[in-house]
């Protein structure tokens, strides 16, 4: 089969098709919600039944299989429709895989159930331009909603019931990103419909943060849709490069501080650090460095910017539409910098109350597009200094934020850590996992986009008190200020 870029005027019914055609488990699914007949007439309707008939055959979506059924069948068709069929095949490409299943699903179900009560409707119209009443409420009587076909009840007394109850447990598909060590065990895993906050004072971080958990995820073969509010587009774009490459905007030298284990699973931090990279700025080693990127990770990251307090939740949603139908992207992970400047459009008089109706939209928003969505918020004026840690009790504005994600990270630094630059992370607000035993305690070199560069429990670390006093959690040893090196 010819491989091009889908035509990106097709509408939602041709892009369900493609998918049909590329995905087995996409097929399968539909095969219990729908039928060919719920397919507009001409091409969608002829690929539609030639797709059912194979799978009650094969069981599996025929992929490029579908040119031989397409050769097959055009001996027995129309020239125009046929011709009509044969340019709608050449445009299907392998990228109609769908990587966001569930949301696919969800959207498969919509179509079917929108155009079953079409033909409905299409029913009861013919039997009233007849008269014939009794036909009428016959076509009523008859009408079943397509739905998922549940056939199965689980038996949790019984042996046989034992894989199911064990794929419970099994969250590999729904898991996107996980860090390793210790990150791992402070921060958890992230999954799809998980709605992630981090917390944390003005001017702590917090953008090169969310940047961080995008970047992980692509490089994990994920798609991600950064949105920022707050910083134009070329500032965006240079901070995810610097990220991405590890070098400074402009070649300087940088000083960062490090762990050096002193005993087995001790370490202790040794600021001072130097580290130079030459940055990949031209155009073509720009181009080569991104093949590569694209080669190696097998993800997709995207940007989008906006002005602040103009994004709305509506127009969120419109421009995640667009994405599908015209650039066929459907994120599995949006980072959203932040969501307390987005443009609130709810009725409630309060500030308040609106700031909670738009987080209230992204935790739907989540659970609707079957994706994983971060974002940030700040703490109150207490935590501004460093002198008091942020809790989720500091969340500004409304402490409802709390209740509406599935994990809260956050994010502090005293005076001291920020010269050395040193974070401390925390997470204790979270879904389905143990809140971990420890902060998480790590050096980072913003000079090159890196918030963490490596990570260890504060348990484990030895740092010398400030004033001799014992609060090893907040004065480590006073180095020489993290950043460029004049």
């Amino acid at each position: 089969m010819e491989i091009t870029q889908i035509n990106p005027l097709v509408d939602g019914e041709r892009r369900l098709i493609a998918n049909l055609v590329m995905s087995t488990p996409l097929l399968s699914a539909c095969m219990e919600m729908g039928k060919p007949e719920l397919f507009s007439e001409g091409v969608c309707r002829n690929v539609a039944t030639w797709l059912w008939e194979f799978f009650q055959v094969h069981h599996a979506a025929p992929q490029r299989a579908i040119e031989d059924i397409f050769l097959f069948k055009a001996q027995s068709m129309r020239k125009e429709d046929a011709e009509g069929v044969g340019l709608f095949l050449k445009s299907i490409s392998d990228d109609w895989q769908p990587t966001n299943l569930d949301l696919i699903k969800s959207q498969a179900l919509d179509f079917f159930r929108v155009s079953a009560l079409r033909k409905l409707r299409d029913d009861i119209d013919r039997a009233l331009l007849i008269r014939d009443a009794a036909r009428g409420e016959a076509v009523v009587a008859q009408y079943a909603a397509p739905a998922p076909i549940h056939s199965s009840t689980v038996a949790m007394f019984s042996p046989k019931s034992a894989g199911i109850v064990a794929s419970a447990f099994n969250e590999e598909t729904e898991t996107l990103l996980t860090f390793e060590g210790d990150a791992g065990k402070v921060l958890g895993s992230f999954a799809r419909e998980d709605f992630v906050a981090l917390g944390a004072p003005p001017k702590r971080g917090k953008s090169w943060w969310l940047l961080k958990l995008g970047t992980e995820s692509a490089k994990r073969g994920l798609r991600v849709l950064v949105l920022s509010l707050e910083m134009k587009e070329s500032q965006v774009l240079r901070r995810i490069w610097q990220q991405l490459t590890g070098s400074t905007r402009n070649g300087q030298s940088a000083e960062y501080s490090a762990f050096m284990e002193i005993t087995p699973g001790r370490y202790t931090i040794v600021p001072g650090q130097t580290l130079s990279r030459t940055p990949i700025l031209e155009e073509a080693e720009i181009a080569k460095t991104m093949g590569n990127y694209a080669m190696y990770y097998r993800g997709d990251l995207r940007v989008r910017t906006y002005p602040s307090n103009s994004l709305t939740i509506a127009r969120l949603k419109e421009d995640l539409d667009s994405l599908q139908l015209y650039e066929h992207f459907v994120p599995d992970v949006i980072v959203l910098d932040y969501a307390d400047i987005m443009r609130h459009t709810s009725a409630a008089k309060e500030m308040r109350d609106r700031i909670n109706d738009t987080w209230v939209s992204l935790r739907g928003l989540a659970s609707e597009r079957k994706c994983l969505l971060i974002t940030a918020t700040q703490t109150g004026r207490a935590t501004v200094g460093g002198q008091k840690d942020a809790d989720e009790a500091d969340v500004a504005e409304d402490i409802r934020k709390v209740a509406h994600v599935t994990k809260m990270i956050m994010i502090n630094q005293t005076a001291t850590e920020r010269e050395q630059g040193l974070y401390r992370l925390s997470c204790n607000t979270t879904r389905d996992e143990p809140v971990a035993p420890s902060q998480l305690l790590c050096t980072s070199c913003l000079a090159i986009g890196e918030p963490m560069m490596e990570a260890h429990m504060i348990a484990n670390v030895d740092i010398q008190a400030e004033n001799d006093e014992d609060e090893p959690q907040r004065t480590p040893t006073r180095g020489r200020r993290g950043g460029f090196k004049l």
